[in-house]
């Protein structure tokens, strides 16, 4: 138990990754975050990016971009929308509280209500 992310521990994202896009559909932020990152005129990281809500607008406006999501589950969807789309991102399997990213990146988001799913208080 010591060492393991209390994300994971907690909230299991990958049972319901098939059903993800049907539960979550709000799509008005969309324009904002694509605004957002072609103001930062360089690479884009977004954290807590699941099945690619934000990511997917992004990478189709060609924001160099780079996502992380803890879900293997969530992230095979995210994957499987970038390959059907013939695209390109970076996509990494990680806790976004222990990063092991080598490279910098202009903006640095994390979308929607995600946050509040990082549930330890030291976090």
């Amino acid at each position: 138990m010591k060492g393991e992310s209390l994300i994971k521990k907690n909230i299991n994202f990958d049972i319901i990754a098939e059903y993800y896009d049907i539960l979550v559909t709000v799509d008005v932020d969309i324009s904002f975050w694509v605004e957002e990152a072609r103001k930062a005129k360089g690479p884009v990281l977004e954290l807590m990016c699941g099945t690619g809500r934000i990511s997917v607008p992004l990478i189709e406006a060609e924001i160099p971009l780079t996502c992380v999501d803890y879900s293997e589950g969530l992230l095979r969807y995210l994957r499987e929308k970038i390959k059907k789309k013939n695209l390109k991102a970076d996509v990494f399997c990680m806790d976004v509280r222990e990063l092991h990213l080598k490279n910098m990146f202009d903006l640095i988001f994390i979308g929607f209500n995600s946050f509040s799913e990082i549930i330890d208080k030291k976090d």
